[in-house]
């Protein structure tokens, strides 16, 4: 399997995966697949990304929506939002995602619940 998995979430039937495929001469993407409770996949993962850099995957579940935040774009330095719930397809290039503005390798993402809704912020990255 050429996919690295990024970051696992319960989706109230099963789990989500967000996995790292190594794409292609025009960069990684960020990949979904879902699997039942038995850990069969429900479907091939999809494209959820426009190809880039992806890294520094985070999944968020609330309600039955689930939401990935990551680094991402042409230079892996921008902070990016997708609903990932529904998973899409192969070969096809999603819209695009919300841009949360540049991430800087000195900074983590921080997400937070505010009225049920899940939102991240750049915060400088602790020092130890």
């Amino acid at each position: 399997m050429p996919w690295s998995l990024a970051a696992a979430i319960d989706n109230g039937h099963g789990f989500h995966l967000a996995l790292i495929y190594p794409g292609d001469a025009n960069g990684m993407r960020l990949s979904m697949v879902a699997l039942d409770t038995n850990g069969r996949p429900e479907q091939h993962p999809d494209w959820s990304s426009r190809p880039g850099m992806i890294d520094d995957v985070h999944l968020v579940r609330h309600g039955a929506a689930i939401v990935a935040f990551y680094r991402g774009g042409d230079g892996g330095d921008r902070l990016l939002e997708r609903d990932v719930t529904r998973i899409g397809s192969w070969g096809q290039n999603p819209p695009a995602a919300r841009d949360h503005g540049r991430l800087r390798q000195s900074e983590a993402i921080l997400i937070r619940v505010h009225d049920g809704a899940p939102s991240a912020e750049h915060v400088p990255a602790s020092a130890d």
